[in-house]
C-alpha cells in the first residue's frame, strides 16, 4: 500500500542559463492608426485676431511680404548706421589731431620774437618751437627793420606735414608827451666810448702834471734845507 506524503523538501540550487535560442521569424506590420485631427493654418490663426476677421489671405500674404522687406531694410539700415558711426568716429579722431597740430603751430609762431633794433644789422633770423598734447612744431621766421621806426616780419611754423604762414608788419605812430631826443643805441655806445677816452685822456694828463709837482716840491724842500 501506499505510504502516508513526506515533509516537502528544501529548494535546491539555482540552475545554469540556458543557451541562447535561435532568433524568430519576423512578425507581421501592425494595424495603421487614426489620422490625426486637421490643423489650422497661418492665415486662420492670424485671421482670428480682432480687426482682422474681414481681410483676405492675400491681405496676409501682402504682410507677411511687407514684414519680410522691413527685417531686410532693418539689417542693411544697421549696417550703414554702424559704418557712418565708424566713419564719424574716426573723423572725430582727425579733428582732434588738427586741432592739436593748429595749437602747437599757433605756439611755435608766437614764439618768434624780434630784438631791438640795430641800424647795423637790419635783419633778423627767429627760431621757436611749440608744443600741445604730444604735437611738436617748429617754427622759423625774419624781421627787417628799414629804419628805427618800421619793422616787416614773418614766420612759417610746420608740423606733421602741415604748415602754417604768418606775417606782419610794425610801425611806430605818435609823439609822446614831452619832446625828446632821439638817440640811436649804437651812436650813442659810440659817443660813451669817445668820452671816456677824452676823461682817460684828460687824467692821465693830471696824473702826469701831479707827478710834475711832486718832484718840483721835493727839490724845493731839498734847497730849503741846504
Amino acid at each position: 500500500a501506499v505510504g502516508p506524503q513526506g515533509p516537502k523538501g528544501d529548494i535546491g540550487p539555482a540552475g545554469k542559463d540556458g543557451a541562447a535560442g535561435a532568433q524568430g521569424s519576423q512578425g507581421e506590420n501592425g494595424v495603421a492608426g487614426k489620422d490625426g485631427a486637421t490643423g489650422k493654418s497661418a492665415y486662420e490663426y492670424w485671421k482670428e485676431i480682432k480687426g482682422n476677421e474681414n481681410k483676405t489671405e492675400e491681405d496676409f500674404k501682402n504682410i507677411l511680404n511687407s514684414a519680410s522687406t522691413a527685417v531686410a531694410n532693418a539689417g542693411v539700415l544697421q549696417k550703414e548706421v554702424q559704418q557712418q558711426m565708424t566713419n564719424l568716429s574716426n573723423n572725430v579722431e582727425e579733428l582732434r589731431k588738427e586741432s592739436r597740430n593748429g595749437d602747437a603751430l599757433n605756439a611755435a609762431l608766437a614764439a618768434l620774437k624780434p630784438i631791438q633794433y640795430d641800424p647795423e644789422v637790419p635783419t633778423q633770423i627767429m627760431a621757436g618751437v611749440g608744443h600741445y598734447k604730444h604735437a611738436n612744431a617748429l617754427a622759423l621766421g625774419v624781421a627787417h627793420y628799414t629804419n628805427d621806426s618800421t619793422m616787416f616780419h614773418g614766420g612759417i611754423s610746420m608740423v606733421s606735414g602741415q604748415t602754417m604762414i604768418n606775417g606782419g608788419a610794425t610801425f611806430k605812430i605818435g609823439q609822446g608827451s614831452a619832446k625828446q631826443v632821439k638817440v640811436e643805441p649804437n651812436k650813442l655806445h659810440d659817443e660813451i666810448l669817445t668820452l671816456r677816452e677824452a676823461y682817460d685822456l684828460k687824467i692821465n694828463l693830471l696824473m702826469s702834471t701831479v707827478s710834475a709837482l711832486q718832484e718840483e716840491v721835493q727839490e724845493l724842500r731839498a734847497a730849503i734845507r741846504k
